[in-house]
């Protein structure tokens, strides 16, 4: 075990059974193991740097990013290597939702929690929050609802939207553009067929999302 004998001398550290050590310590600087025996001192770190393990070798100090700012309720997550970001805080009934390896985890929609229904009383673009909705299609004449393209708002993959026509207008899924691919039979078109019939809408994968449902046949 190493003591120091006298504070501000030139002495070096004594070391229990044998070996070397450091004769300076320079003032908020940390001493560590070099090898068997000797002591080393490791200089002080730069502004914002932390401390970092190295394997079979001394830790070093290395610079780290922070957000600037975090809101209550955001969570502090690696984003990369020693970069550090602010995870908004979910919003009701989200759940943090892991997102693999190398990936910033994410606030998604608990598909356990009760159905929310919206009443939507025009035509209608879906965004992100709508995960696990039922849209309720309410208008007298026809409507759209639109399918976004992941730049736009990118629905997690495995997001499920539930779309009922409550209204007699003829309610149309479309596409936000080419981006986007629909899946469905092709024996069927892409509107929903009367009043009271009702579709799921899944997303897939990226940009890609099956369309299942009371289709009006083509």
């Amino acid at each position: 075990m190493a003591t120091i004998n006298s504070i501000g001398s030139a002495k070096p550290i004594e070391i229990s059974f044998g070996g070397t050590a450091a004769t300076t310590f320079t003032d908020g600087g940390l001493l560590v193991g070099a090898t068997t025996g000797p002591v080393e001192a490791l200089a002080v770190g730069g502004v914002g740097t932390i401390l970092t393990g190295v394997a079979a070798s001394n830790p070093t100090w290395t610079t780290a990013t922070y957000p600037a700012t975090a809101t209550k309720g955001d969570i502090i997550s690696a984003s990369a290597t020693n970069v550090f970001t602010a995870i908004t805080a979910g919003t009701d009934d989200h759940v943090l939702v892991a997102n693999g390896a190398g990936e910033v985890s994410t606030y998604q929609y608990s598909h356990a929690l009760p159905i929310t229904i919206a009443t939507k009383s025009d035509s209608y673009s879906i965004v992100e929050g709508d995960e696990g909705k039922l849209l309720r299609m309410n208008k007298g004449t026809p409507q759209t609802v639109t399918v976004p393209k992941d730049s736009t708002n990118d629905l997690p993959i495995g997001s499920q939207i539930l779309i009922f026509q409550s209204g007699a207008g003829a309610t149309t899924i479309a596409a936000e553009d080419g981006d986007i691919t629909l899946e469905y039979n092709a024996d069927f078109t892409l509107v929903l067929d009367g009043q009271f019939s009702s579709v799921a809408i899944i997303k897939t994968a990226a940009n890609k999302f099956l369309v299942g449902g009371d289709l009006t046949l083509a």
